[in-house]
Parts: C-alpha cells; structure tokens; sequence
C-alpha cells in the first residue's frame, strides 16, 4: 500500500490575525487610563487622611513594578480578539503575581485591564 498518502502528524497551525486599529486602541486606552491611576494614586491617598493605604512612591522599585505590569496588561489587551485564551492568561497572571510581590492598595489597579480583557475576548 506505498500509494496510500500518509496524513500529517499535525494540521498547520493557521494564521494569526493581526490586531486591527481598534485593538490597538483598545489595549492602548486600558494602559493610559490605568498609568494616569497609578499617578493619580498618591494624590487621591494624600486628599483622604482617615484612612491610610499603602501606595508607593512614584520612581520606588514597587512603583514601577505596578507601571510594568500595566503596561504588559495593556499589550495583551490589544490581542484579545486574535488569542483570547492566551490574552486572558497574560493579563491574569501578571495581576496575581504583583498581588504576592507587591502588597498594598495598587494591586486593584490591576483589574481594569483584566476586565477589558475579559470583555473583548468575550465579544471577539
């Protein structure tokens, strides 16, 4: 039976869609409004003195391990639509990974992104 054709192994993978304008935008507003946040963060902590919340100081190690984070959230983001799975794991993780790192009142500024996210691979 040589004439038989031998089916591959594995199908090729298909092509990754690449992100349209609106990704980009998308990922690239979650990122601005979350790092205007995290600025605005020591501000609003300062205007309510009855309860104290640990925020770190602009420029410190914590600081921009936070601006890090928001940043790789936002990139993941923009693919939302192409690779949701994937999207939503790349902006959970990093998310849970500040939590233990860096305790403090800046690990919820971590959820915006992950709930844009969440709604574009949802709609993808």
């Amino acid at each position: 039976m040589p004439d038989v054709p031998v089916p591959p192994a594995t199908a090729p993978a298909p092509p990754r869609a690449a992100p349209r304008r609106a990704d980009l935008v998308a990922g690239g507003a979650t990122g601005a409004v979350a790092l205007v946040a995290l600025l605005a963060l020591p501000v609003l902590a300062a205007a309510d003195p009855g309860e104290p919340l640990d925020v770190p100081v602009p420029g410190t190690a914590g600081w921009w391990a936070v601006a890090v984070v928001l940043v790789l959230q936002a990139g993941a983001v923009a693919r939302a639509r192409a690779t949701p799975r994937t999207a939503l794991l790349a902006v959970a993780a990093p998310a849970l990974l500040l939590s233990l790192a860096v305790p403090g009142s800046t690990a919820g500024l971590t959820s915006q992104p992950v709930a844009v996210a969440c709604f574009r691979a949802g709609v993808a």
